[in-house]
């Protein structure tokens, strides 16, 4: 590439720009996937390499071309030649620079992906092969009654945030969702509400970008429906909780128990405790408060039906953010169970909108 081609571009102007995961690497990264706010999602191709620095092309990729690549009906060629924002910069050890923004025929023919550059899984790392397996579909939820501004608001983030949990939980064995889960737990100070919101970001943050839930249609009629995208096991997993949470009885049961874990937060001054200060030093019960902090966690998940994912979250996840965490979760699919209640919402997974 020319040095000084193009116009001077600052990579600042698009955000907070992430990396997720290298998509081809061979002793070092190829192909690689980034994202701001797990919204806006950008790839990254190697194109030249030597001792101390490299050679890149950024180009942005709308979520459906993503998956386009993934399926193989689309080719890293035709990718680059489609983008509307496409960067080249040099990356050396104390970062990037030269950043350029440049067009499709600024690239020398000699850099570009051959004609027949589509993914391959047999070349992937083991993350791409695991965003590219899974698969999303449409889902209707069915809807009826008054609804105004402010619940068309709070839905959306409330179910957002429980669908991240349930696919978080239910992917923790995946080597890469599983690390940003459990960072996304453990890292918190869990000294305010502020823990529990960064908590839940992290959370769906740890999505796929093709798998994340995006709205596909909107319809206020009586019935009405609001038709998403989403991963279609997530989604069911969300109906198994509230189906339990129809059943007055275990619903019952699991709001006992969600208020007796917060007396016990309370009543040993954990509420707003650091993590780092739950230690033998600063509590000589703390063996003690373990087992209770298990016990909890244990009666919490069975309320949930998250028994067999609990397991695993156990031996990664320190016991009192598991704690805060799956408090925070009941709360919000509380919350999501009063839309039902309240009759603005009739049915998850109907038929509305899906013809």
């Amino acid at each position: 590439m020319r040095l000084g081609l193009g116009e001077k571009f600052d990579l600042r102007d698009l955000g907070g720009i992430v990396w997720y995961c290298d998509i081809l690497a061979y002793e070092f990264p190829i192909l690689s996937l980034y994202h701001v706010d797990n919204r806006h999602l950008y790839l990254s191709l190697c194109v030249t390499r030597k001792k101390s620095s490299a050679t890149w092309l950024l180009i942005d990729v709308p979520e459906k071309k993503l998956r386009d690549f993934f399926d193989q009906s689309v080719s890293l060629l035709s990718l680059l030649n489609q983008s509307k924002l496409l960067l080249y910069f040099q990356q050396t050890r104390t970062g990037r620079r030269n950043v350029r923004r440049i067009d499709f025929s600024d690239i020398p023919e000699k850099l570009l992906p051959a004609d027949d550059s589509f993914y391959d899984e047999d070349f992937a790392t083991d993350e791409a092969v695991a965003i590219g397996r899974e698969k999303t579909a449409g889902y209707s939820i069915e809807i009826n009654g008054d609804w105004y501004l402010e619940d068309l608001a709070n839905f959306p983030s409330l179910y957002r945030q429980i669908y991240a949990f349930n696919h978080g939980i239910s992917n923790f064995d995946d080597e890469l969702i599983g690390k940003r889960v459990m960072r996304s737990i453990n890292s918190q100070p869990y000294r305010g509400g502020y823990s529990i919101v960064n908590m839940l970001a992290g959370m769906g943050e740890s999505i796929p970008p093709t798998s994340r839930v995006r709205i596909e249609g909107i319809s206020k009629n009586s019935p009405g429906y609001i038709k998403l995208r989403v991963d279609q096991k997530v989604a069911q997993s969300v109906e198994d909780v509230l189906n339990i949470l129809n059943d007055g009885q275990r619903r019952g049961s699991l709001k006992r128990m969600y208020k007796e874990s917060n007396k016990f937060l309370d009543s040993h001054h954990l509420r707003s405790i650091d993590l780092e200060d739950f230690n033998f030093e600063k509590f000589p019960d703390h063996d003690d408060l373990l087992a209770e902090l298990d016990f909890y966690i244990s009666r919490i998940a069975s309320g949930l039906g998250f028994e067999r994912q609990i397991l695993a979250l156990k031996a990664a996840v320190e016991p009192l953010a598991l704690l805060k965490s799956l408090l925070a979760y009941t709360k919000r699919i509380f919350r999501l169970q009063d839309f039902v209640d309240e009759g603005l919402i009739t049915k998850f997974g109907g038929t509305l909108g899906m013809e």
